[in-house]
């Protein structure tokens, strides 16, 4: 049956058959179909039906909207339903945009927010970049899909404007540059100085090896179990402070297990331990005062400037230039998804392009020949 669109095709029996949304009664949306000889009497009545519904749609609301509820009392039953759902962390910033750029909409109506208003209320000035508009757009789309499914409401959602910017190319560690840093780190090597090494070989992220506890190491199989990280946000709301918070890792899969090698597990088994904490003895280490001392540590040894991160990265391309299949890098990793293994943390070095482009010689050699 050949398609002619994602909603219309022709039937083998010759009719052309169109499916489309409808809203029932009982406010769930369901598919409904139109048959007729041609594609084009099919359209039509799609159309025609669709408008219709769109209509019906739009009186009920004006009929019932003395009864629609202000932007702000729908975010406000919204910010309550993220708290059952999500993590802290996130609640926080959810709270935290709302509160310190959308709270100029909270009297309007929910049906009459729009891409006007925002600009009116919000974006005027232009001290917005493109990507804090993205962000705020879609957290004002966050709330009218909530009232839109919690109340059975029509109201549009915005069009966003805004754009990411593009994600900040992170340097992955250069060869030469891993050999200083591993004979300097190795040199006197401290709990400090071996939670970089950890990173270097296991590809853990920040907040994760700096609230690592050594009841999550596994001498006897040689495993890191990931079971938590830290970072710093707001303390509460309406407080300028800040304070440490250690939670989950940032999604399922990042709860995870990690077979070390026996290099890194020689290191950490050497170690003395003052407390509970691999790298902060009784207390976690701040992650901005981990990437300071790694900074440091980086200068120290004669190397380029490179941002913590890149150690992740450069595990990632390691791992990956030694032979490692992309699934069992994307498990280590952390990863939902073997896509953002490779697009995110996956940088060949240059050595590893010249080795592959030589093995093209052979093959001109030959076709030469």
């Amino acid at each position: 049956m050949p398609k002619t669109g994602s909603n219309i095709r022709k039937r083998a029996d010759g009719r052309w058959e169109g499916r489309y949304k409808y809203l029932t009664p009982e406010k769930v949306f369901k598919m409904r179909s139109v048959y007729g000889k041609t594609c084009g009497e099919v359209k039509e009545k799609m159309e025609r039906l669709v408008i219709e519904q769109n209509k019906a749609m739009q009186k009920a609301d004006e009929k019932r909207a003395g009864s629609i509820p202000t932007f702000g009392e729908v975010a406000g039953e919204w910010l309550a339903a993220v708290e059952k759902t999500r993590k802290y962390s996130t609640c926080v910033k959810y709270r935290g945009i709302y509160r310190k750029h959308l709270k100029a909409l909270e009297r309007i109506k929910l049906n009459e927010i729009s891409n006007a208003a925002l600009a009116e209320k919000i974006f005027q000035g232009g001290q917005y970049t493109q990507n804090l508009r993205h962000t705020v757009t879609q957290v004002a789309n966050h709330v009218i899909r909530f009232g839109n499914e919690a109340h059975g409401y029509h109201v549009p959602v915005l069009a966003n404007h805004g754009s990411r910017e593009k994600e900040r190319k992170i340097k992955t560690i250069s060869r030469a540059d891993q050999k200083a840093l591993l004979r300097f780190l190795s040199d006197g090597t401290d709990s400090s100085k071996a939670g970089v090494l950890l990173c270097h070989a296991t590809g853990m992220r920040l907040g994760e090896v700096c609230s690592l506890k050594w009841e999550d190491i596994d001498f006897d199989r040689r495993i890191i179990h990931i079971n938590r990280t830290i970072q710093r946000i707001a303390a509460a709301e309406g407080d300028a402070k800040t304070a440490l918070l250690e939670s989950t890792p940032k999604s399922a899969s990042s709860l995870r297990e990690i077979p070390a090698s026996g290099y890194i597990m020689q290191i950490l088994g050497g170690m003395e331990r003052t407390g509970e904490y691999v790298v902060g003895g009784r207390k976690p280490v701040e992650p901005r005062t981990y990437e300071n001392r790694f900074r440091q540590y980086a200068k120290k040894a004669g190397i380029g400037a490179y941002s913590f991160h890149s150690l992740r990265h450069t595990f990632a391309t390691n791992c990956i230039e030694n032979g490692m299949d992309a699934k069992t890098l994307s498990d280590i990793l952390g990863h939902s998804n073997v896509q953002i293994t490779l697009n995110r943390y996956v940088h060949p070095t240059m050595e590893s392009k010249q080795n592959q482009m030589g093995k093209m010689d052979g093959y001109y050699g030959d076709i030469m020949k």
